[in-house]
């Protein structure tokens, strides 16, 4: 059996990856489909991130291709942390990562807002405030949580999390309802707030935003497709890697 060493990984990787410099690239979006995705927890590190890629970049280069183009999109994803995908692997992320954080944070948002008196039946009052926050959303077209937080009197209401706990807090409730619905593919986000470096983004429904929004593919095949591009772009990996 040939066996590959470290070395040789690692060459192949740079080439793969085209950190080499041979191998540098013109196009972000193609980098970013392989490499399985640009990690976006911080806004700095997508720019950073392409340009050890490609031959000459440009802030605005990334900007056009997220905001204008939209051929490169923002969501939480791998780990629950933020990447940027092109629009094909969008929904391949969205349904194999993405689509299972919903239940369990619906429950727990839910319980909390019962626990906090906010409401008494806290999935009646989730699905109206989701509803409302979409209508608000398709109206503006485009909008910062804050704008939503005036236009849906829901998004404003306090839980009360951890109270006999030194860490105690009192969280607006917006933030998780706008997780929830872009955690289901039905909002993304679009400019951030500010700079290029900024976290604050400004929301969109997806539909509008990508033209089409994303499409419900099944799990299973999705998370398949995602093992498959992570082999291409990072293998050979042992199960431990994926996991």
């Amino acid at each position: 059996m040939r066996t590959i060493s470290d070395d040789e990984r690692r060459a192949r990787l740079a080439a793969r990856h085209r950190l080499a410099a041979e191998h540098r690239a013109d196009d972000v979006v193609q980098v970013a489909g392989e490499i399985a995705g640009l990690h976006a927890t911080d806004p700095a590190s997508v720019y950073l991130a392409a340009r050890a890629r490609l031959r000459e970049l440009a802030v605005a280069v990334i900007e056009h291709a997220l905001y204008e183009q939209r051929s490169l999109v923002r969501l939480l994803g791998m780990r629950r942390t933020m990447f940027v995908v092109p629009r094909d692997l969008a929904a391949v992320v969205q349904a194999s990562s993405t689509r299972a954080l919903v239940p369990v944070q619906r429950r727990l948002l839910i319980s909390h807002v019962e626990q906090a008196g906010v409401a008494a039946d806290g999935e009646a009052w989730l699905c109206a405030a989701m509803h409302d926050t979409m209508r608000a959303l398709l109206v503006r077209g485009e909008a910062k949580a804050s704008e939503l937080s005036e236009d849906v009197p829901a998004l404003r209401e306090r839980l009360a999390l951890a109270t006999d706990k030194a860490y105690a807090s009192t969280p607006a409730v917006g933030p998780r309802v706008l997780f929830l619905l872009a955690a289901e593919g039905r909002i993304v986000r679009g400019r951030p707030q500010g700079s290029w470096t900024s976290t604050l983004y400004r929301w969109a429904p997806a539909q509008a935003w990508l033209g089409t929004g994303l499409p419900a593919l099944d799990c299973d095949e999705a998370a398949a497709e995602l093992v498959r591009r992570w082999l291409h772009a990072f293998g050979p990996g042992t199960y431990a890697d994926l996991k």
